[in-house]
C-alpha cells in the first residue's frame, strides 16, 4: 500500500527505476476532489524485502504542486492518520 505525505510518497514497483528519474503522477485521493496531477522525482529506491509481487520500493518527492492539490494531499494525510 502506498504511503502519501505532503511532500512525497512511497510505493512499490515491479521494475526498478533509476534515482533522479521523473514521473508524471495522477492520484485519486478523496471522494469529492478531482484527481491530483503532480510531477515527482525519484529520490531513493531499493530492492523490496520479504515476499511480495513488488520488487522495488521507491521514494518520490513532489515538485511544483499547485496549492489546491497540496491542500487536498494534506486533507488526505490528516484523515488517514485519524
Amino acid at each position: 500500500r502506498p504511503s502519501v505525505m505532503t511532500v512525497g510518497l512511497h510505493f512499490s514497483f515491479t521494475e526498478g527505476v533509476g534515482k533522479q528519474n521523473w514521473l508524471a503522477l495522477e492520484m485519486d485521493l478523496l471522494q469529492g476532489y478531482p484527481p491530483i496531477r503532480v510531477m515527482g522525482k525519484v529520490v531513493w529506491f531499493q530492492k523490496s524485502t520479504g515476499i511480495s509481487k513488488y520488487r522495488f520500493d521507491v521514494g518520490i518527492e513532489f515538485k511544483d504542486v499547485r496549492e489546491e492539490d497540496r491542500k487536498a494531499i494534506l486533507d488526505f494525510v490528516s484523515r488517514s492518520i485519524i
